[in-house]
Formats: C-alpha cells, structure tokens, sequence
C-alpha cells in the first residue's frame, strides 16, 4: 500500500487537493494525489527553479532536446497525417492553428507545409522560431485579443506545467466553435514506466513534474469546457527508429500500453452550444 508523504505543503497541482499524497516513485521523488490520480514531483519546483533549467537548456538547445522540443519536422508530418484521419480528413489549408510550447519550431513546419496558418506560443525558443518566419509570443496572455484559432497543438507540453488545468481552461477560450486541441504526454502506466519505476526516462528527466493517467486527462479535459474528449488510438510510426523498435512501439501502441497518451478534444459547436 503507498503511504501517505505527510512532510509536503503542496497541493496536488492537478484537482487542488490538500490532502498529503502517496509515494509513488523515490528517486526522483513523485506522488501520486488520492483524489485524482495525477502523479507530480515532490519538491514541487517552483517557477524559478523551472526558468534557471529552461535557461540553461536553451543556452545549448540543440544538446538538450528534452527540454527545447524533440519533434522534428518529419515526425510532425507522420502525426498531422494521423490526426487529419481522426478529424475525418478535412484539410489545414487556411486554418488558423496555435502550436503551443512550439520548442525548435518542427510542428510550425509540417503544419504551414499543410497551408495551415500558424501561430506559436513558445517562452525561451522564441529566437530560434522568429529566424522560421513563425510569429511567437511568450504566452497565451500575450496573444492579441480577440485571436481564435481552429486548432491548437499541445506536443509533450502539459508534463512541464506548474498549472496544467488553468492553462487548458485558457486554451480552451482561445478556440472557436467546433474547434480542437491535440495534445501528447508521457504515460504513467505504460509497460515501460511499469516496468522501469523510477528509473523510467520521462520520471528522471527534471523539467517533468506532473503526470496524467488516461483517466486524469480525460476528466479535467471535460471539466474546462470541451463537448467530446477521446483518446487517439491511431499507431504512429517513430521515425528513424530501427526495426526491432519499432515493431515494439506498434505493438505497445496495439495493445493501448505505450509509452504516450495522445488526446484528441473538441469544442461544441456553435449550433449544439445553443442547443
């Protein structure tokens, strides 16, 4: 049975809730929260800690790509074709979408190379996506009033969040009728953090300090405001990856235990949100 940390005065970032959470991992140290299940790192690091590693990340952005965005252009290009799939096949072409934590700017690409109109929202690689011609603020707070989009893209982002549930709520108000959020995150109960613990990769790397299972997400997705909410169950091929690993990733991704949960989440449209 995981007992309760008593020493901790943090909240669970996730539901607010005060109540101490149980250990989960040691080294590092992570809890889970008993009312929603969301498993966050124990200190919880506070915004300064986050900018000093971000700092330092973006100083040799390329040699941490943990930390700066590992999603390439090609990878882009194999996600967008899956999720124009899942949306039922309508285009990009005029859309206004936000790439948000854009990191090095890969996203950006494969979705202007689908003529989509796109916006990013990225706080240190700023620099590195003005040289792509992609217009970038450091915030959603800094975005022009009044700008919607169609589609908003949210690649390994939520992980890094100190408030991932205010900052989805934000999202959410940015989207038109109809519109949609895709988003990614490491997966807690995936055969390899199952079987790696603490040592899984995505637990040891620092910017990492909340955790969502499949049920966590799906809920406060529905509890900011969107109409439908499902899990993207489409298998992706990694590029670059070898054979072996990659028949191992499309079986983990089969058999729903890989190591990412993909969510797809729609906006009511406006007839049925006046309805």
């Amino acid at each position: 049975m995981l007992k309760p940390i008593p020493d901790t005065d943090k909240n669970c970032p996730v539901c607010g809730s005060a109540e101490p959470p149980r250990a989960y991992w040691q080294t590092p140290s992570f809890g889970r929260c008993g009312r929603c299940d969301a498993i966050f790192r124990l200190p919880f690091p506070d915004e300064s800690e986050l900018n000093n590693l971000y700092q330092a990340s973006w100083s040799c952005f390329e040699e941490h790509i943990d930390e700066t965005g590992g999603t390439s252009a090609k990878f882009g290009r194999t996600v967008l074709s899956a999720l124009l799939g899942e949306l039922g096949g309508s285009g990009l072409s005029g859309k206004h979408i936000l790439d948000f934590g854009a990191g090095r700017g890969g996203m950006s690409a494969a979705l202007r190379e689908r003529g989509a109109e796109v916006t990013a929202v990225e706080p240190y690689g700023h620099a590195q996506l003005k040289q792509l011609g992609v217009p970038v603020y450091r915030s959603v707070e800094d975005l022009p009033e009044g700008v919607s989009f169609d589609g908003i893209i949210m690649m390994e982002v939520i992980e890094h969040l100190r408030e991932p549930c205010s900052l989805l709520r934000q999202l959410s108000t940015r989207l038109k009728p109809g519109g949609w959020l895709f988003l990614t995150t490491p997966n807690p109960r995936g055969l390899t953090a199952r079987l790696y613990g603490q040592r899984w990769s995505s637990a040891s790397n620092a910017g990492h300090i909340v955790f969502f299972t499949r049920r966590t997400l799906y809920r406060i997705l529905c509890e900011v405001g969107f109409g439908e909410v499902r899990q993207a169950q489409w298998v992706l091929r990694f590029p670059d990856s070898r054979f072996p690993r990659s028949m191992a990733q499309r079986t983990l991704q089969l058999l729903r235990v890989g190591g990412g949960l993909r969510f797809l989440a729609l906006m009511p449209s406006r007839g049925s949100a006046a309805g």
